[in-house]
């Protein structure tokens, strides 16, 4: 049976199914959680349900003849003003009836009363020549699902960073008309909580840094619920005080060390059970796809600098490095000076040839071993190929400093490299220099080279000070 539909108002009366109290659909209107206005054909607004008002955030006096397109954000402002022109012209007899046909949905955003944006999804229906309504009736949706998705699958497309885009799938999972708040932790640190994002600061602080043992401790592969009630520790204590009554947890898969939880609180017990949980089903394999393509990235990122034979870093990463001066420091002036030691094994060509190959890769990871111990740990150590490598000192260098990694690195390679049952002495020629940051790199280098080939005849390390630079 077709479903009853009053006719449209011409002066006569409703269908007798309906209410004749004009007040039954005003409360209707304004019970709908539906965000409902009427706009004429100015783009005035003539009416807006609470749902709307609350969504703006906006006084009933405030929506009175407020025009929407100065609410739109003005990005979309233009293109949503030919849109609602495109309404009023197709708002003629064939629309002005309520069973007529609706047009399609629309997203753009608004800004709400406090300047906030909020994307939208709206459906209209023309009742323009309704002598009642004198108005399109739009219905409003939050739409912060498909906004907060299509930025996700943006992100992913476009190698977004991946910490913005767990962002996103954190809120994703909040949004309305859930009443949740959430949580993505990581336990790897010996159940350590960190926060990686929170919805909520009262959630944010009451788990971060707690070590407190909590059902997500252990990966649950499905979402799991429980009462905040039953969480031990301060957790349950700071969770409970903040007025929460369910939490809910998923684990989520990560490559590497990272151990993430997505964790969901809730202030009503069993509220909306199934969108949560298809909510939280969706975040967590989002979360696990953003978390396998950094790790990924990080790979290929790691692979392209770094050196495969020895693992230290490669000339493309030494050479980066280098072209970016170190900061000044303003408690000690501009004291930006820069370090770099040139090595080159000796007779490295006699080793290859008579030894084999294998034995001379050999050589040269037990090489950048010794070199990785000569050196401190914020200096860079790299393989520029063949057998030579460099040094770039961190920090202030002078001459004092060049020459202490020197002589270390000549103490490292003074004891013979074992080969199975035999063993090779590696000598290196090393050329040190110190310069001011202003000096350019190819200089830099280019004196290190100069001081390298020297030593190389002279044998002992040569260090100089690299003059200023163009």
């Amino acid at each position: 049976m077709a479903d009853e539909r009053p006719e449209a108002s011409t002066g006569g009366g409703l269908d007798p199914l309906f209410p004749a109290d004009p007040a039954f659909y005003q409360r209707v209107l304004e019970y709908l959680p539906s965000p409902v206005v009427v706009l004429d054909g100015a783009a005035t607004l003539r009416y807006a349900n609470r749902a709307a008002r609350d969504l703006g955030g906006w006084t009933p006096a405030e929506c009175v003849g407020m025009n929407t397109l100065d609410q739109t954000h003005p990005d979309d402002r233009e293109w949503v003003a030919e849109v609602f022109a495109e309404d009023i012209v197709g708002a003629d007899d064939s629309y002005h009836h309520l069973d007529g046909p609706h047009w399609g949905a629309v997203e753009f955003r608004i800004l709400d009363a406090s300047g906030r944006v909020v994307p939208v999804e709206i459906t209209g229906n023309a009742g323009l020549l309704d002598p009642v309504v004198q108005g399109i009736a739009y219905d409003l949706r939050p739409a912060w699902s498909s906004t907060l998705m299509a930025q996700v699958v943006s992100g992913l497309a476009h190698g977004a960073d991946a910490d913005e885009l767990l962002a996103h799938v954190t809120r994703l999972v909040a949004v309305e008309p859930l009443a949740v708040d959430v949580a993505l932790v990581d336990v790897a640190d010996r159940g350590r909580h960190t926060v990686a994002h929170a919805t909520a600061p009262a959630l944010a602080a009451g788990l971060e840094g707690s070590r407190d043992p909590a059902p997500w401790s252990t990966p649950a592969p499905d979402p799991s619920c429980g009462r905040v009630a039953d969480l031990a520790g301060p957790v349950g204590a700071a969770l409970a005080a903040a007025g929460y009554v369910e939490c809910w947890h998923v684990g989520v898969d990560a490559p590497g060390a990272a151990a993430y939880r997505l964790v969901a609180v809730t202030a009503r017990a069993e509220t909306y059970r199934n969108s949560l949980d298809q909510r939280l089903r969706r975040a967590r394999d989002l979360a696990s796809v953003i978390l396998l393509r950094a790790h990924n990235d990080r790979l290929l990122t790691d692979a392209a600098d770094h050196d495969n034979l020895t693992g230290l870093a490669n000339r493309r990463a030494f050479y980066r490095r280098l072209a970016d001066p170190p900061p000044s420091r303003p408690d000690a002036g501009d004291d930006r000076t820069l370090g770099l030691l040139y090595i080159d094994l000796d007779d490295f060509k006699g080793i290859n040839d008579g030894l084999g190959h294998l034995h001379g890769d050999e050589v040269l990871r037990v090489v950048a071993r010794r070199l990785g111990a000569a050196t401190r740990p914020t200096d860079l150590l790299a393989r520029l190929g063949g057998d030579e490598f460099a040094v770039l000192l961190s920090g202030p260098a002078d001459r004092a400093l060049v020459a202490a990694v020197a002589d270390r690195i000549a103490e490292a390679l003074d004891e013979p490299v074992e080969l199975g049952e035999r063993s090779v002495t590696v000598s290196a020629s090393v050329g040190g220099v110190w310069a001011h940051a202003d000096v350019t790199a190819d200089a830099l280098v280019g004196e290190a080279d100069a001081a390298m080939y020297e030593a190389k005849r002279g044998g002992g390390p040569v260090l100089r000070e690299a003059g200023a630079g163009p």
